[in-house]
């Protein structure tokens, strides 16, 4: 399987610990075959190791609850484990529509200099491009204090 794929397992699974209190390893499973991951149970418990191994992220099984929860007091950076999910998912949300369609890349320039700020607006940008949505927000002029609304059509990020 892919790193993509892996990536995505990891990010389903989190997902489902943090939406549902405490589900059980079949719900976990379940879940990942609802998004077409066909996998073994194995799979499904080296993911919740490596999870643990390779990000410090403690997932932990309650026998009261009888289900999976994420200890946050014991986890290691869990906001930059977030961060990396979000980083990757968008890279994968990329790599889908370059596969889609080569045309993808005339919606999309890379600037050669500058820092990743503002990555996290990436992903919504690209999917309301994809799905030919149209976006609004509200900008605040630090300068006047006052705020205007803009809607607009995507189709192009620079």
């Amino acid at each position: 399987m892919s790193k993509h794929g892996t990536i995505k397992r990891y990010t389903l699974i989190i997902e489902k610990i943090n939406r549902k209190q405490f589900p059980s390893f079949k719900t976990i499973k379940d879940y990942l075959f609802a998004h077409g991951f066909e996998i073994s149970a194995r799979t499904v418990q080296r993911d919740i190791e490596q999870i643990r191994y390779e990000f410090g992220i403690e997932i932990e099984y309650d026998r009261y609850e009888n289900g999976y929860f994420i200890n946050y007091d014991t986890s290691i950076n869990i906001e930059s484990f977030f961060r990396f999910l979000e980083i990757a998912s968008t890279a994968e949300l990329l790599t889908e529509g370059l596969a889609e369609s080569k045309d993808t890349l005339k919606h999309i320039l890379f600037e050669g200099i500058g820092n990743l700020k503002g990555i996290d607006n990436l992903k919504p940008l690209f999917q309301a491009i994809k799905n030919k949505r149209i976006i609004t927000f509200t900008h605040l002029n630090f300068n006047t204090g006052k705020t205007k609304n803009y809607s607009l059509k995507p189709y192009f990020i620079t």
